[in-house]
């Protein structure tokens, strides 16, 4: 990577116009290089995969929840990296779902009582939101991802229910962070995460990391719209 900082990449694309879309909000996206056959630069993009939302890009707004995901993943063997979400070509995506892209926007960990839930492998779970955009083939080339102004507030509601009414300028902040920052964040979220084992069905509160106070806060399910 030939910038200091993600947030510099990302500028860097956006402002060179060689991205195949835009987003209205600075995601981020794990990108593993898979070199293929006379494709040395093939990469593969972390997808999630649910049975009846079918398969989408993994987001993430804040770079802590996207490294501590990349621990995740890369805990079985991979090499995800952190990529800023513009930076990815999801055309073959979009060419092979009939003209739908899905983004799975990562906006916290599953918890209860406090405590972050793990599934059996002892592994944090990411909490994400289907977002599904319909992208007519003559816009393919060049698009806007717009998530609008009740994804946007859903957000702030949530952040301000679990303390964090500056979340948006932490995200950005770390967005200007190196990745040295960044991993050493994640690796305090990780120190201080207490945790217990739990499925889909115990999860009642939206973990999200504070990196000013170094803390987990908590956001009761039932306390957002």
């Amino acid at each position: 990577m030939s910038h200091s900082t993600l947030a510099a990449w990302r500028d860097a694309a956006l402002s060179a116009g060689n991205t195949v879309f835009h987003s209205s909000l600075p995601f981020f996206a794990l990108m593993e290089n898979s070199p293929k056959p006379g494709q040395p630069d093939w990469g593969e993009m972390a997808c999630f995969k649910r049975i009846n939302n079918g398969e989408g890009i993994l987001t993430y707004l804040s770079l802590v929840d996207a490294a501590l995901d990349q621990h995740i993943l890369n805990s079985g063997g991979r090499n995800y990296r952190i990529v800023p979400f513009e930076t990815i070509d999801p055309r073959h995506i979009i060419s092979s779902h009939d003209n739908w892209l899905t983004v799975y926007s990562v906006y916290g960990f599953a918890a209860r009582s406090d405590q972050l839930l793990t599934d059996a492998k002892g592994k944090l779970q990411a909490l994400s939101h289907a977002t599904h955009f319909h992208i007519a083939p003559e816009l393919a080339e060049h698009f806007h991802l717009s998530f609008g102004q009740q994804a946007i507030d859903w957000l702030d509601t949530l952040h301000r229910t679990a303390d964090i009414p500056d979340y948006a300028r932490m995200t950005e902040d770390l967005a200007g962070s190196t990745t040295a920052e960044i991993e050493r964040h994640a690796q305090d979220a990780l120190r201080k995460a207490d945790t217990t084992q739990g499925g889909s069905e115990h999860v009642t509160q939206c973990a999200l990391f504070d990196t000013v106070e170094g803390r987990w806060r908590f956001a009761a399910i039932n306390d957002l719209p």
